[in-house]
């Protein structure tokens, strides 16, 4: 109801004849900017995604301009997946700080299937893209919460711990990193989802 109170207040104004009055893109000090109140952010906003039997790719879900393509290899077994991928740039999602470095942008991947994904190790590589991606820093990716990968394929009892590399910097002129993706030779905790974690140094 208040969404659509602010946007008949803008309209009136505009038919008042006043050359001043403002419009869905001018922020008036001390006003509403109602092109983000009509625009809101989609960090943090639930996106589906089917995990094809072949193996596929999906975008990153776009938060405060991070963007890119996950492609993921081709999983085990003939099953199909369903996810919900959800991204941040701030801890939503319960990890721990990065052993250096600042962490700048969190993806989270619940798996709502029945099934627990595993997938080959098909050598298949990521993109990450953000304006402030900078070759002025090199960057990493920490995995939280698989049962194993291709860092540690046999658990010890404690678990594996995270999945960890350098991810490198952007070529200069782009602001976008291309990198192995973490899902190669991945298997999923049944109780725990994986989280991302890409980190600025």
């Amino acid at each position: 109801m208040t969404r659509y109170a602010i946007v008949a207040v803008v309209v009136l104004a505009g038919c008042a004849g006043s050359a001043a009055a403002p419009t869905m893109t001018t922020v008036v000090p001390g006003t509403i900017d109602l092109s983000r109140a009509l625009a809101p952010n989609l960090c943090d906003t639930p996106m589906h995604v089917d995990i094809k039997p072949i193996g596929g790719s999906f975008k990153v879900p776009e938060c405060e301009g991070w963007n890119g393509t996950i492609v993921y290899p081709r999983p085990t077994g003939p099953f199909h997946f369903e996810w919900s991928v959800r991204s941040s740039v701030t801890n939503n999602f319960g990890v721990p700080a990065p052993p250096s470095g600042s962490a700048i942008f969190y993806m989270l991947i619940i798996n709502k299937a029945m099934h627990t994904p595993t997938f080959t190790n098909g050598g298949v590589m990521n993109t990450i893209l953000n304006p402030t991606l900078s070759p002025k820093h090199f960057y990493s990716l920490v995995v939280y919460n698989f049962e194993s990968d291709n860092q540690c394929r046999r658990p010890p009892p404690s678990g594996c711990p995270p999945w960890f590399a350098n991810i490198g910097r952007p070529a200069p002129g782009t602001h976008s990193i291309t990198f192995q993706s973490p899902l190669n030779g991945a298997a999923f905790n049944f109780s725990k989802d994986p989280v991302w974690q890409f980190v600025q140094h």
